[in-house]
Order: structure tokens, then C-alpha cells, then sequence
């Protein structure tokens, strides 16, 4: 996000700038870490990324898609780093404009604790029920 709100872009080559001169090792393959179908709300949830990231990782890149069943009604999925309590989660959520079963997908970065533990949230409008798959893309130590 740019100054006065202008959206910037950069390539993901350059992602190594902004977490910190970190190692980054991208996956050969995505890696479906969670797939759930037809959920409701969900409080804050363990996620165990030990099988595709290293005992080093400090955080993951990773791409999620979710669909909401409802047309009108919202529907959000937090993740943040395991035992934290950010003010500001890692967001994802469709919009209430889009019809019901649309698939909505997006990459995001959220940090891990060390035992490669992060944390995830699903907040719906009312009646909604949302399908989600995360696929781990990459990782940084």
C-alpha cells in the first residue's frame, strides 16, 4: 500500500527484502495443508505445518481459497501465529456483494511459531457455511 492508499505490487522475488533477509524456500509442489468443506463459525484452531516446512521456519507463504454457500452474507478467515493475539490477524474473507459459490483466492503470509504452528478462524455472516482449502506454497527461516 502505497502513499494516499495507491496498491503497489512487486514480484515475489523481492519478498525476501520485506521479511528480513530471511531464507525462503518455495515448495515444488503447493502442499493442501487444510481442506475443509460446509463449516460454520470456527474458533481459533491449530494448524500443524510440520510435514511441509522445515524445524527452522519462522513463517509461511500460503494460498487460499475459500466459497461461500450464501449470496449476500460475508464470510472472514483469520490466521495468525499460534498463541498470539494480534489486534490485526491475517484476513481473508469474501464479500457480501459476490453471489453464493464463488471462489475467492489469495496469498498470505502469516508467522509460525517454533514448533511450525500457526493458527486459523472462520467468521460467517449468519447462515453461511464456507468451503476453504490452504496450500502452503513456501516458507522462510
Amino acid at each position: 500500500d502505497g502513499a494516499g492508499g495507491t496498491l503497489r505490487k512487486s514480484a515475489l522475488s523481492r519478498m525476501k527484502t520485506y521479511v528480513g533477509g530471511s531464507t525462503i524456500t518455495w515448495k515444488a509442489t503447493s502442499s493442501a495443508q487444510l481442506a475443509l468443506d460446509n463449516q460454520g463459525d470456527v474458533a481459533y484452531t491449530d494448524l500443524d505445518l510440520t510435514s511441509v516446512t522445515s524445524a527452522d521456519a519462522k513463517g509461511v507463504f500460503m494460498l487460499v481459497a475459500m466459497r461461500n454457500d450464501t449470496a449476500g452474507e460475508y464470510a472472514q478467515c483469520f490466521f495468525r501465529k499460534n498463541g498470539d493475539t494480534p489486534t490485526y490477524p491475517t484476513e481473508f474473507s469474501t464479500d457480501d456483494s459476490f453471489g453464493a459459490n464463488v471462489n475467492h483466492k489469495g496469498m498470505v503470509a502469516v508467522g509460525c511459531d517454533t514448533g511450525q504452528i500457526i493458527e486459523y478462524k472462520i467468521d460467517t455472516e449468519s447462515s453461511s457455511s464456507v468451503s476453504l482449502l490452504v496450500s502452503v506454497l513456501g516458507y522462510w527461516e
